[in-house]
């Protein structure tokens, strides 16, 4: 049945899209921690260097930003396999 295909197809694409949002808040979580430790950790010891007249070969070092930005959530029913079939095809 086409209909059933259908929905077979959007619960996969689903699963990927959920996989893929949570990769990407995990990355950007990482990525938070480590500017932190970055900052907390080596930053300080480089600006120590500079103090004590250490060459900086004219460099600055540059300060990163915090990664801010939160994927957007999947909330659609339809596109989670566990209640995708509880839908009546009507509700789509």
């Amino acid at each position: 049945d086409l209909g059933a295909e259908l929905y077979k197809r959007l619960s996969t694409v689903g699963e990927h899209f959920s996989r893929l949002g949570t990769n990407l808040r995990k990355t950007v979580e990482s990525y938070n921690d480590s500017v932190g430790s970055l900052e907390r950790n080596v930053l300080v010891s480089a600006r120590r260097l500079k103090e004590h007249g250490v060459s900086t070969a004219g460099k600055e070092i540059i300060e990163l930003e915090q990664g801010s930005i939160a994927p957007r959530v999947l909330q659609s029913a339809e596109l989670f396999p566990e209640i995708a079939g509880e839908l009546p095809l009507s509700s789509v």
